[in-house]
């Protein structure tokens, strides 16, 4: 819970520190909390997670596996938005478009289309689980794959 809250909770489009800034809020708050050290480092690589979308490695060894285990089911919820209905996919495109509006045009297609692309080239499933596998991958890889087509041709989905 504490992951989601924070992961997100500093957020400019226009900095590359959001992941890194919100994990430092996050360990000011369990500084004052009532929160084990090992909770607090385990919500911290969650946190820091979600920059690349791939579990980073416990620090703690005796919770490794339930460590990963809740860091990929995490990430997975994060990621989830890919694999929606196409409507609702289309729908949130067009609000990445709005955050990003201070992009150029052509810019923001080039760039968003090269991101989405790494998603379907570098790894086998987006997903890190089994249930989102089964659940959204090959939705989210048709959104993604659609969402490309769009913005090669200079149209923004949903737009």
């Amino acid at each position: 819970v504490w992951a989601t809250f924070f992961h997100d909770a500093i957020y400019d489009p226009k900095s590359n520190r959001n992941e890194k800034d919100s994990a430092l809020l996050f360990q000011k708050f369990a500084k004052d909390a009532p929160l084990s050290s090992s909770l607090a480092k385990m919500v911290v690589t969650m946190i820091l997670a979600t920059e690349k979308h791939k579990n980073l490695p416990s620090t703690e060894e005796d919770e490794n596996d339930l460590a990963e285990t809740t860091q990929a089911y995490f990430l997975d919820m994060d990621m989830a938005v890919l694999g929606k209905k196409p409507e609702a996919y289309r729908v949130y495109a067009s609000l990445i478009r709005q955050e990003y509006r201070f992009v150029e045009h052509d810019l923001y297609c080039s760039k968003r289309a090269e991101i989405l692309q790494s998603f379907l080239d570098n790894s086998d499933t987006i997903f890190l689980t089994k249930e989102f596998q089964q659940a959204m991958e090959q939705r989210a890889r048709d959104n993604i794959a659609q969402e490309i087509e769009f913005l090669k041709s200079g149209t923004i989905p949903g737009g």
